[in-house]
Order: C-alpha cells, then sequence, then structure tokens
C-alpha cells in the first residue's frame, strides 16, 4: 500500500518539486494575505488550483468576520516619531502620561506593579512568556492607560499580532521596535523620557475562506481526518515561516497521498483562513461541519510554523492516550528528532477541534536562541531550507500514514 509510513517518507524525501517553490510563490508573488483581502482571495483561487491538481475534489468555505484596521499609529519620544504598529483590536486614543517598565511581564510582576494612570512599557517576546492577551488584562486591571510592547528582535523591526481574544480593548496597545524602546528607557532613567501614543483604527466585516481539498474513501467510510494549515498573515507580513511552511506541508501530503487508491478513510485538507485574528476559519468550519454532526473526525492534524533551520520540533498530542502512544511508537521506531508532549495546541488552527475533544495533531519547529521573525515584514524564505521542510513534512506524512495503515484510525 502506497500509504505505509516508510513509502510516504521516501517519496517525500525524493519529492522531484522544491517544496520551497510554494513559500516562494506565497510571499513573493502574493505577499501578505490578511483575511478578507485582495491576496486573501488570491491565494485561495491559488490553492484551489493546487488541489485540483492533485485530483482532490475542491471547493471554498466562506465566512464572515469582523476585522481591525489601524488608520494612525504614532509613537513620540522625546518630540522624535518612532516607527510603530497598533496591535489588532487595540483601543483608539491620544496617550501621554508616567511610565511603568517591566521586563518580564508575569503574574507576580503585575501584583507588585502601580499601573495606576500609567502606559505600561514591556519586553515581550513572541510564544515565550506571559502572552500579550494577557498582559493587556492585567495592564487594564491595574489601571493602565496605555501599553507599548517593546521588539525583542534588534534592527528596527517591529511586530506585531492580536492584543485581545474578544473585542477591541479599552486602552491604545502598539509595538514599538528595539532600538527605539531602548532609546525610551534610557531617556526615562536621566529624567525625561516623554511618551505620546496616538492609535485610530475602525472595525469592518469581511468576508473569509477556507479552502478544502478532499479524497474520498471509495468503500463510504464513515469518517473523515482533518489535516490543516492556515494561509493568512498580518499586513505586514509576507509569511514564509509563519505560515507558508505549514501550507507547503499540506500541499506535499495531499499531493502525495491523492496518488493511493487504497486509503481506508476520508480525508480533508484544509488550508485555513483568519488563524491570525482568533483561528475564525477553523472555528467556522467546525460550526457548520462538525457540530452539526455532518462529520465524524477522529483525528485533527495541524501544521503551524513547522520548518526553520535547527530549530526544535515538537508534536503536540492531545485528547487522546492512544494516539500519544502510538506517536511515541511510530518517532521512536523511525529516530526522527521531534519532542512529544500533550500541550494544547493554544494559538493554533487546532484549538477549536481541542475544545470538541476531538484528538489534535499538532506539528512546529522553533527556534528559541535566535528570532523566526514570524509577524513582522521580515518572515521572508531565505531564513528557511529545503532540507528541514522536507524533514519535517517527511515526519508528519509518514504519521499519518502510520494511523491510515492500520484498518482505521480508531485501530491505530
Amino acid at each position: 500500500m502506497i500509504f505505509k509510513p516508510k513509502n510516504i517518507i521516501s517519496r517525500i524525501l525524493t519529492f522531484e518539486k522544491p517544496l520551497m517553490s510554494i513559500i516562494e510563490h506565497l510571499t513573493d508573488n502574493i505577499g501578505p494575505r490578511p483575511s478578507g483581502s485582495e491576496a486573501a482571495v488570491k491565494t485561495a483561487d491559488f490553492l484551489i488550483i493546487e488541489f485540483e491538481n492533485s485530483m482532490l475534489e475542491a471547493h471554498k468555505q466562506t465566512f464572515k468576520h469582523l476585522t481591525w484596521t489601524a488608520e494612525k499609529t504614532e509613537c513620540i519620544i522625546n518630540n522624535k516619531l518612532f516607527p510603530s504598529i497598533a496591535f489588532h483590536l487595540s483601543g483608539n486614543g491620544e496617550i501621554s502620561g508616567n511610565i511603568y517598565y517591566m521586563d518580564n511581564p508575569s503574574k507576580e510582576a503585575f501584583l507588585k506593579a502601580d499601573l495606576k494612570d500609567k502606559i505600561l512599557v514591556a519586553e515581550a517576546s513572541h510564544g515565550m512568556g506571559m502572552h500579550r492577551t494577557a498582559i493587556i488584562d492585567a495592564a487594564i486591571e491595574g489601571g493602565a492607560i496605555a501599553y507599548v510592547q517593546i521588539s525583542k528582535i534588534p534592527g528596527g523591526i517591529v511586530e506585531t499580532g492580536n492584543i485581545s481574544r474578544g473585542g477591541i480593548v479599552k486602552i491604545p496597545a502598539l509595538c514599538i521596535s528595539y532600538e527605539a524602546g531602548h532609546f525610551l528607557l534610557r531617556n526615562v532613567k536621566r529624567g525625561n523620557g516623554e511618551l505620546t501614543l496616538l492609535v485610530k483604527g475602525k472595525e469592518s466585516d469581511v468576508t473569509g475562506e477556507n479552502v478544502i481539498g478532499s479524497i474520498k474513501d471509495v468503500r463510504n467510510s464513515e469518517e473523515t481526518i482533518i489535516v490543516g494549515a492556515h494561509y493568512d498573515t498580518w499586513e505586514t507580513g509576507p509569511g514564509a515561516f509563519d505560515n507558508g511552511t505549514g501550507v507547503a506541508t499540506l500541499l506535499t501530503l495531499a499531493k502525495i497521498l491523492s496518488l493511493s487508491n487504497d486509503i481506508p478513510v476520508n480525508i480533508n485538507f484544509i488550508a485555513f483562513g483568519a488563524e491570525e485574528l482568533g483561528f475564525k476559519g477553523s472555528m467556522a468550519y467546525r460550526k457548520e461541519y462538525i457540530d452539526t454532526g455532518k462529520l465524524n473526525v477522529p483525528l485533527m492534524m495541524n501544521f503551524d510554523s513547522t520548518a526553520i533551520p535547527k530549530g526544535v520540533r515538537t508534536l503536540m498530542v492531545t485528547n487522546s492516550p492512544l494516539y500519544l502512544q502510538n506517536t511515541e511508537f511510530y518517532v521512536n521506531l523511525y529516530g526522527f528528532d521531534v519532542n512529544i508532549n500533550t500541550r494544547p495546541p493554544f494559538g493554533t488552527d487546532g484549538f477549536p477541534f481541542y475544545l470538541n475533544q476531538i484528538p489534535v495533531i499538532n506539528l512546529e519547529q522553533m527556534r528559541l536562541d535566535q528570532p523566526t521573525y514570524m509577524h513582522t515584514a521580515f518572515d521572508t524564505p531565505e531564513k528557511l531550507s529545503e532540507d528541514s521542510l522536507r524533514h519535517s513534512t517527511a515526519i508528519v506524512g509518514g504519521l499519518l500514514s502510520h494511523v491510515l495503515s492500520k484498518k482505521g484510525p480508531r485501530e491505530v
């Protein structure tokens, strides 16, 4: 059977088309693709063609969602204007005030902080430590009038992202560069750190799109495995790592598994939209197809930021001791360089499925010793490698085929 793990792994590692070419097309020919934009529509059309070229049944699922667009953002330090980006769902306002600096935001630090009527300035890093959505909640609770995040990446780089898991927050929130932040802190120490912020933005309704490519089991299985990755980005970033890598993994597996005529379950390969805005696409899919009972989903596999050179690969396996056991067996059998844990897939498209008690296997590969540049304008292809991407894709391709090589997912 073509879906035996060793066959799939071999085919991916020797696949004739460079997997990086998918990422280069997304970043160089399309560019930033926030949900609801023309670039996102262009990407969805490209994905439809890719699925159809792999002989999959392809269609789009559309959904409405709110988005927030910054109209004007300013950060003025000692009468000098510095580049800044407002976080998505920032509050509006023009604020001047005294500063409270926090170098390592934590629950303990907030218990000691005097934030009343002050601007909280903090250094926080994407993916490590206290998340900015928790920081803003604690800042507002403590009486802060604005939040400024200093990027931890040197080189004038400014990051973006969601500042809220709900609606617009009550105070302005923006990010400034590492250099601008430390210019501010030096001046504060000298007693002359004047800070003025301006954020003006608005909400609007847009249409997002999920792109679905299906392999149908000819024996009419009642089960459907979901294999997903998001294709949207922030307005500033071309999204090579986050999440061009996941899309490349998704399309490659769809191409290779479509060659089999003996897959024992249905598989839906889904490129999700609006993940960056709070996984709106995967929530819309779950609501329409799973919450209504239209699909019986024994497993969801998700790929988000799957490959970066010298990064640490992690498979998060949740809601199933059986899948955890068999994932460990598979990884040990082939000796792959993968960590396995049971941490819930927070912040990814696997999370809505996790909340429905569906087993989720999520792949990521991160570096903690240097920036990944995700959520910035510098998330570009030259920082990645074909070798890293092929190996990550081979690992999850082999794992999926390990599931399929049994009689069915429930018998793994």
